[in-house]
């Protein structure tokens, strides 16, 4: 049987770590400051993404991941959801905006992205990030497209004033004329983005 996750120490390791990291750069103080300021913690979340490995959890092995489990992801939930809501959402929203990736995706498109998210630590999904993917209707029917930041046409708003998990922004996004190569179409074909989702 494939392994499906994590073994124990490495898992242990990772909760152990993201504890650490959490007591010396999110005391209390920071995480009250940055809920009052509405602020996103970029900076902090990147850290965590590429100094602790984070974002290499959910991705396999043959793409430069550690090949996590749901098991494992739960976890890191419930580890995360103890620092901060914001935060943790912020953080799994990679594991969100990637699942297009995982499951409606072509071999080459899996490949190209979920290495890129490894390799790169980049942030995934809902408009303040460096890659989303996005479900739009297309002739054939919803469809998933991979949008990268600074696609022109591609912008969000400002984000949403609301009650609890400010840490984690929520803003409209704005795509005018927005166009992309047909590779971005996760699984080469239109009208599958309900099924992928």
């Amino acid at each position: 049987m494939k392994n499906t996750g994590l073994d124990k120490d490495t898992l242990d390791l990772t909760l152990s770590a993201i504890k650490e990291f959490a007591t010396g750069r999110l005391p209390d103080e920071k995480l009250i400051e940055l809920d009052e300021k509405d602020e996103f913690p970029v900076d902090i979340v990147r850290e965590m993404c590429t100094g602790l490995g984070i974002r290499l959890l959910f991705i396999p092995e043959e793409f430069s991941g550690m090949g996590g489990g749901a098991f494992d992801v739960y976890r890191l939930c419930e580890q995360m959801a103890r620092i901060d809501l914001g935060i943790a959402t912020g953080v799994l929203a990679t594991f969100l905006g990637s699942d297009p990736i995982m499951f409606g995706r072509t071999p080459e498109q899996k490949k190209k992205w979920l290495t890129h998210i490894a390799e790169e630590g980049l942030l995934m999904a809902y408009g303040a990030t460096d890659l989303c993917s996005i479900l739009a209707k297309a002739p054939g029917g919803p469809s998933w497209f991979v949008v990268e930041k600074g696609t022109p046409g591609f912008s969000h708003g400002k984000p949403e004033d609301k009650h609890g998990i400010r840490a984690s922004n929520t803003a409209p996004l704005s795509l005018d004329e927005v166009y992309v190569d047909a590779d971005h179409l996760l699984g080469g074909v239109e009208g599958q983005g309900l099924i992928q989702a």
